[in-house]
């Protein structure tokens, strides 16, 4: 059974997108890849999937969606091949919240990031 608490969501790196300037914060202009590892509990493999949402103005996802495919018994998977994209526009404050969302085996559960834009 794959399960999805949030004991099983590994990690979360938000970091910069392609075309950033490479300082390590995401600022107004630039792209942020979102990249969740999550970990399967369950003792048969089961289909993963993570969503992105934003409820901060200024942010705009924009890859919010993606499948990870049959997630490992007792295993983890990640989708860092295809991350999930937000877009910071010109005018958002200096920090915003991400929403992750894990789906699987009939659960979803969802995990608040915060990400600093200055």
């Amino acid at each position: 059974m794959f399960r999805v608490a949030s004991s099983t969501v590994e990690s979360i790196a938000v970091t910069e997108g392609p075309g950033a300037n490479g300082n390590g914060t995401i600022e107004a202009g630039e792209l942020g890849n979102v990249v969740v590892n999550v970990g399967n509990n369950g003792l048969v493999a089961a289909n993963g999937n993570v969503a992105l949402q934003s409820p901060t103005s200024g942010i705009s996802v924009l890859n919010g969606a993606v499948a990870l495919g049959s997630v490992p018994r007792l295993g983890t998977a990640s989708h860092a091949a295809t991350p999930l994209t937000f877009a910071v526009l010109p005018g958002a404050g200096p920090a915003a919240q991400l929403s992750v969302l894990v789906a699987g085996d009939g659960r979803t559960t969802q995990q608040t990031v915060g990400v600093d834009l200055r």
